[in-house]
């Protein structure tokens, strides 16, 4: 699934995109990322450049009662994605990682 940058909220100081499960629309999943592994995902899609970014779940955090509160994403290897990619797009978004709150 493709996401656009402008539905996140965006801190230049940690680099990191946050926003809430539900501002990502009702039919939002995590997608399968790699060709040989179950680790899912979701491509970025950058409002200013139009260039895109599959990034995978790295983290998911659980509160103490067991409910999920978010999931933490990361760049994707660029070599090991179902498709061809823009590799200069993954060198400027290498140090990025998306928040999304369970909400």
């Amino acid at each position: 699934m493709k996401i656009n940058t402008c539905q996140f909220s965006y801190n230049p100081q940690t680099r990191q995109f946050t926003t809430e499960i539900s501002d990502l629309g009702p039919r939002f999943v995590f997608k399968s990322v790699y060709k040989d592994a179950a680790d899912e995902g979701l491509t970025l899609v950058s409002k200013r450049t139009g260039r895109e970014v599959t990034y995978v779940v790295n983290h998911t955090e659980f509160d103490a009662e067991g409910d999920l509160k978010w999931w933490d994403l990361i760049p994707a290897n660029p070599h090991s994605l179902h498709s061809a990619c823009n590799v200069a797009a993954y060198v400027e978004a290498r140090h990025t990682t998306l928040r999304i709150f369970n909400d």
